[in-house]
């Protein structure tokens, strides 16, 4: 059975690293109050403040902070506009596994979900606990752990000025302790990485492309062997680097 489960595990990394789909679905809004998901509805109700669905052409998802993920270039997403400590709530016909939030220009601020989630990216976002998440001027992804039904969010105090961006997406992501092909005389390093990364031990000059956890790739090239790749400019969060040889090694970028 555990040789099995491996198996699945390292069938799902192949997957997203060839650059196939995950089935990722991003939601589509008929309104600011409803909305599908993948094949699911779901409304949303705000206690205060405008809100409306930002169009295609204004913007959306779109520009250096997203560029990397799918749909990012023409994802509709929710433009709220609270005032005061606001509370917002999704509620969905039925139960969302992995589902994530996408926010954009979040003010400073803290709010507390009322499901635990881990940062898949993040700028100006921390996690002061497994519910609770602090933003300055912020955008990023979080990703519940568990199905969400209904999602509530409630800021509890910070900046009462500006709007906000935020839009929903289903589907699996990578994880950090998920298999990854790469033989034995590989070595990335330094990870986590806040600059670049090196390959030791490649036997001559490589294509290459780097993955986020969402199966998109945000960076490609060639390596040699210990030559340095810029990971400056990429989001904070978990990475994989494939070889044009089929090798895959998984790093972090702090």
């Amino acid at each position: 059975m555990k040789k099995n489960y491996k198996n699945i595990l390292m069938a799902i990394v192949g997957l997203a690293t060839t650059g196939l789909s995950y089935a990722q679905s991003f939601a589509t809004y008929t309104s600011a109050t409803e909305g599908v998901l993948g094949d699911v509805n779901f409304t949303i109700a705000f206690s205060e403040g405008d809100h409306d669905v930002e169009s295609y052409n204004y913007g959306g998802f779109t520009g250096d902070s997203y560029e990397s993920y799918p749909g990012a270039w023409n994802t509709p997403a929710i433009r709220y506009n609270p005032v005061g400590n606001y509370s917002c709530t999704i509620t969905f016909e039925q139960a969302i596994p992995n589902l994530k939030f996408y926010v954009k220009d979040w003010v400073s601020s803290t709010t507390e979900f009322n499901h635990d989630f881990t940062l898949l990216s993040n700028y100006g976002l921390a996690a002061a606990n497994s519910k609770t998440l602090v933003a300055s001027v912020a955008k990023g992804i979080i990703e519940f752990t568990t199905p969400v039904t209904t999602l509530t969010f409630t800021r509890t105090n910070g900046d009462n000025s500006g709007h906000f961006l935020f839009t929903l997406v289903d589907g699996p992501t990578l994880g950090i302790n998920d298999e990854v092909y790469a033989n034995n005389t590989l070595k990335l390093f330094p990870s986590p990485s806040s600059d670049f990364v090196q390959i030791s031990g490649l036997k001559t000059t490589e294509n290459y492309n780097i993955f986020n956890v969402l199966g998109a790739v945000v960076k490609s090239g060639t390596i040699s062997d210990n030559q340095k790749i810029g990971v400056s400019n990429l989001l904070s969060g978990l990475y994989f680097l494939k070889l044009e040889s089929g090798n895959t090694i998984k790093f972090i970028k702090k």
